[in-house]
């Protein structure tokens, strides 16, 4: 098995050890590759149960330190176990029935272009290299793929009333300001097609889940993350709240708009925030509304 997996060993492998099993078994998964015994397949399903449990404990430890880069590559890792393909590969090979790379010169395009594809012109791509069968599962697949738009804006108190801005915009240093996040599902499907799609044998089904990061990458800080479990079904608004650098000038911020299952469906966008000097009053303000809304959150809860 070990001449066969992609990232070789760097020493000597143990082979009495449980580290290389796993190694070897998770890097099988990636590639998709046989397993040379049956008993090999049960030890995978025990072993990804427990990994994704390992990857998400990361990703928080990532944001408690708050540690960009790192946190992302571990959201990629998640979405390689989920959908067992290297994020290196091209993404259509995610799809049903593509498991050769000649493919990609057929398609030449990434997974995302590809969820509006006509019907006609998938049969005309694939019509002399699959049945007419599996050219159906695959428009299947890429029309219950989720095709969400983003928008966003910012909200918080600049003096006295508590505003909604458009980005980019000044905002005041060492200061919380919310992102209001809006997504909206562009493809309609049914009811129960919400669940996470992969082609893979041995990973558990789940509904569809994204997270959220907020991130200085010229500084590789970690700003605020956060998981929506939610469902988009129609169109729904999301908060991200977060508090302002205390280093007066122009920061770029990134927002990333992750799955934790799907490869190739990632969205990122930059915005600039002027930070200038801090605000006495504007920092009262925002305590009091915030304690304003947690009364609220207690009366509602009391009744």
């Amino acid at each position: 098995m070990i001449d066969r997996i992609r990232i070789p060993f760097r020493t000597q492998p143990q082979f009495d050890s449980p580290h290389l099993k796993t190694n070897l078994l998770i890097q099988f998964h990636l590639s998709r590759l046989e397993f040379p015994r049956v008993d090999y397949v049960t030890d995978l399903k025990s072993c990804l149960d427990q990994i994704i449990r390992i990857i998400q404990a990361l990703i928080d430890l990532c944001a408690y330190k708050a540690l960009l880069n790192p946190c992302i590559l571990c959201i990629n890792l998640l979405q390689m176990i989920v959908q067992a393909r290297w994020i290196t590969d091209p993404d259509i090979l995610t799809l049903p029935h593509i498991t050769d790379r000649s493919f990609i010169r057929i398609f030449s395009s990434y997974l995302c272009q590809l969820i509006d594809i006509k019907h006609e012109t998938l049969i005309h791509k694939l019509q002399s290299h699959l049945t007419s069968t599996q050219i159906n599962d695959i428009y299947d697949y890429l029309i219950r793929l989720p095709q969400i738009e983003l928008n966003y804006n910012i909200r918080g108190f600049w003096s006295i009333n508590e505003e909604t801005r458009q980005l980019p915009t000044n905002v005041h240093a060492d200061q919380e300001y919310t992102l209001q996040i809006t997504l909206k599902r562009l493809n309609r499907i049914r009811r129960n097609d919400y669940r996470q799609l992969t082609t893979s044998t041995v990973t558990k089904s789940k509904d569809e889940s994204w997270i959220f990061v907020l991130g200085n990458t010229d500084t590789g800080e970690l700003i605020c993350i956060k998981r929506f479990n939610q469902i988009i079904r129609s169109q729904t608004t999301v908060s991200l709240s977060f508090v302002t650098s205390n280093i007066i000038g122009r920061q770029r911020l990134t927002l990333y708009f992750l799955s934790d299952g799907y490869l190739g469906l990632d969205q990122q966008y930059d915005f600039f925030i002027d930070i200038e000097s801090a605000s006495l009053q504007t920092q009262i303000n925002t305590e009091l509304d915030s304690l304003v809304d947690e009364l609220d959150q207690r009366l509602a809860a009391l009744q």
